[in-house]
């Protein structure tokens, strides 16, 4: 089913303010690293979000993807159930930091998927479909400008105060590496370690073929 952007709904907000914890980084792995939230008893559902992601004191606000739920793909039902947001266009670290994170528009359930390849594939076209639902509802200058407080204040690396456009230029290199892995992967001999016989064929670190092939 193809997603289609709305505007939002006010009365369907919902509202999780938290301490970002550490995770154990399995999206930065992927191209997507997140700001993971634990305390998450006040949201009914679990899904992918639209949602806004205010950071504590100063209110900079960014527009995020946020998942909500057990993280199926790696830990299945058993999986602690916590927030998981991606901040658009966000570069810096926010673990022990207080952020209030808005959920304004559900995209889609929380599913398994088969592969890595197959979840970036997904997480791609999540951050699509939350761009178009910002961009539908006057949100968009949250994605293509760093906020000027945060610029102002430093929090910016010097290589991060001029920011391109096109921001999604690491994901999608990090989903043509993920689906190089993939293919190669498909060609492992049978007596080969295929996370040693793959790094050797793609050049990418044993640890990351690792990841990216759970």
């Amino acid at each position: 089913m193809t997603y289609q952007a709305t505007r939002e709904d006010a009365g369907e907000a919902t509202a999780v303010t938290g301490v970002v914890r550490v995770g154990d980084r399995r999206g930065r792995r992927l191209g997507f690293p997140t700001a993971n939230i634990h305390e998450v008893s006040t949201v009914r559902r679990d899904g992918v979000y639209a949602a806004t992601v205010a950071l504590e004191p100063d209110e900079v606000t960014f527009v995020a993807v946020v998942s909500v739920g057990h993280r199926p793909t790696y830990y299945g039902p058993e999986g602690t159930r916590l927030l998981e947001a991606h901040l658009l266009g966000f570069k810096g670290d926010l673990y022990g930091r207080s952020v209030r994170v808005t959920l304004r528009h559900r995209i889609r359930p929380q599913r398994r998927f088969d592969t890595s390849p197959a979840l970036v594939r997904q997480l791609q076209q999540d951050v699509n479909d939350t761009a178009r639902w910002a961009a539908l509802n006057n949100l968009d200058h949250l994605i293509t400008e760093p906020p000027r407080t945060e610029r102002s204040k430093g929090r910016w690396g010097a290589d991060q105060r001029h920011l391109p456009r096109d921001r999604c230029r690491p994901t999608l290199r990090a989903l043509k590496r993920t689906e190089a892995i993939a293919e190669a992967a498909r060609h492992v001999p049978a007596d080969a370690d295929p996370h040693q016989w793959v790094a050797a064929r793609t050049g990418y670190p044993v640890a990351d073929v690792a990841w990216r092939l759970a």
